[in-house]
């Protein structure tokens, strides 16, 4: 078992702001038979989003692929949530 924490944070414009802290248990889900479901609806949660998989630089031509690294899929199940919320009066 490997107990994990992350936090979430949301700003908004006119000063308010939300901050979430979880914590639980990673959980890999390796690419067996047994994890086959799990990783194909992690996957679908990705295709979501068009940029998901995008690094934060630019480079400025093009690299050649040394080494495909595999996809590691991985859920966390949570135990305790807490948060903070501040709204402007």
């Amino acid at each position: 078992m490997t107990r994990c924490a992350f936090q979430v944070e949301k700003h908004s414009s006119d000063s308010s702001w939300t901050s979430v802290v979880a914590q639980g248990r990673y959980e890999e889900f390796p690419d067996t038979e047994q994890w086959k479901q799990e990783r194909l609806h992690a996957w679908s949660l990705l295709q979501r989003f068009s940029d998901w998989w995008e690094i934060g630089a630019l480079k400025p031509h093009e690299m050649p692929v040394q080494n495909a690294s595999p996809h590691v899929f991985f859920g966390i199940v949570l135990k305790d949530i807490s948060g903070r919320m501040v709204v402007p009066d």
